[in-house]
């Protein structure tokens, strides 16, 4: 015997259940649909026991989808309700709450997928969990389900462009990722090249894919977040914080070298098997008046893996940060892109938070391969070896 009857209303959007010939709320003995329209008092109140309310109407609607199994607007009934009760969570500080409801909805939507042959979209539910993690500086967990909710945007037939989660990633995270980036680099890239840093992070944001752009911002709220670096954890944080902004470079350059139209670059990139950071600098800059200097000095990008590699790389960065080693016009660049590479080797070989990494020359060191990175960027767009089509998938 059929328990439950759909309601809709004009647009076909589910207006009210019906229970035993009740409505929802008659059901559950009081009101269940909340509005963002209500004042924050009447919210509020529905809200303080958010998780009996919503395990009341998460077991009405499964009652519902056993019936009506491919009733998708039960569905979006549903995450209406959350979502009210999420924003109002989010927006006063209960990150941990709306991520646990949000959990909630994610796990009542696999549910309901069983009942039937309909897959049910997810990417809402992903996306708010993940929001929520953000919010709580869990930045790893954050990328995992942003990634997600933009994999359920895609496989549910949307534009990457058009995937909510790429579309509040770009409106609300990357604009202050950008600022803060920019912010750190602009004096440095002012220095090394005696203009003012115009739009060159965005462009270089805008090429990255979408992974990459959250692995990105993921770097570098780790890195505003963590200091001062007085602790083991903060260091170890720092630690990872300069070997993912390196491995980001190198990726960035790979990108470059997998996408140019430049024959030459492309043959150069394919004929090498697992090319690494200084391979890919060779592919793209061999023509750059500071590479022959690049050539000659590899050596400072390499370590002693003997009894102190640590002491061994503080050594470098020291020289390297403070001493001229061409004594030529492009002296400091080529020591800020020796830096990246020592960084890059070191940290991919070797797990030591107590060296220069991530002591008093961390903010200098991120500083500078941000720097470096974007002054390779910039010279890459002036040789036209990289297309500013922006990445959007």
């Amino acid at each position: 015997m059929t328990r439950t009857q759909v309601i809709y209303n004009e647009h076909k959007d589910v207006r009210t259940l019906l229970i035993d010939g009740r409505d929802i709320n008659e059901f559950v003995g009081y009101p269940i649909v909340l509005s963002l329209n209500n004042n924050n008092q009447e919210i509020t109140k529905a809200t303080t026991d958010s998780s009996r309310i919503l395990k009341d109407i998460t077991d009405v609607v499964d009652l519902a989808f056993r019936e009506n199994p491919s009733s998708i607007e039960l569905k979006k009934y549903l995450e209406d309700f959350v979502n009210v009760a999420g924003i109002f969570l989010l927006r006063n500080g209960h990150y941990s709450a709306a991520e646990r409801i949000y959990q909630q909805l994610l796990d009542s939507l696999v549910k309901f997928e069983a009942y039937g042959q309909t897959l049910l979209h997810k990417g809402m539910a992903l996306h708010n969990i993940a929001i929520a993690q953000f919010l709580e500086r869990d930045f790893d967990q954050f990328i995992a389900n942003e990634l997600r909710a933009y994999d359920e945007d895609v496989r549910g037939g949307t534009l990457a462009k058009d995937s909510v989660a790429f579309t509040i990633l770009n409106l609300h995270y990357l604009g202050s990722l950008a600022d803060a980036m920019k912010e750190s680099s602009a004096p440095l890239f002012q220095e090394i090249t005696g203009k003012a840093l115009a739009n060159e992070v965005t462009e270089m944001l805008d090429i990255l894919d979408f992974s990459t752009k959250l692995f990105t911002l993921q770097i570098w709220k780790s890195f505003q977040l963590n200091a001062p670096r007085d602790n083991l954890y903060s260091k170890c944080r720092a630690f990872d914080n300069a070997k993912n902004l390196a491995l980001i470079a190198e990726t960035l350059l790979r990108g470059v070298c997998q996408k140019t139209s430049n024959h030459a670059v492309l043959k150069a990139f394919n004929a090498k098997s697992k090319p690494k950071l200084p391979d890919l600098i060779e592919f793209l800059f061999k023509n750059a008046p500071w590479f022959s200097d690049f050539e000659k000095e590899r050596k400072w990008t390499q370590f002693e893996s003997s009894s102190d590699p640590s002491r061994d790389v503080n050594n470098k960065l020291s020289s390297l940060l403070r001493n001229p080693i061409t004594h030529g016009p492009h002296d400091q660049k080529l020591r800020w892109i020796l830096i990246l590479g020592l960084v890059r080797n070191f940290t991919a070989h070797e797990f030591e938070p107590n060296c220069d990494i991530t002591g008093e020359s961390h903010e200098e060191l991120m500083s500078i391969m941000l720097t470096v990175m974007l002054n390779l960027f910039d010279e890459l767009k002036t040789a036209q070896i990289i297309s500013l089509k922006p990445n959007r998938g």
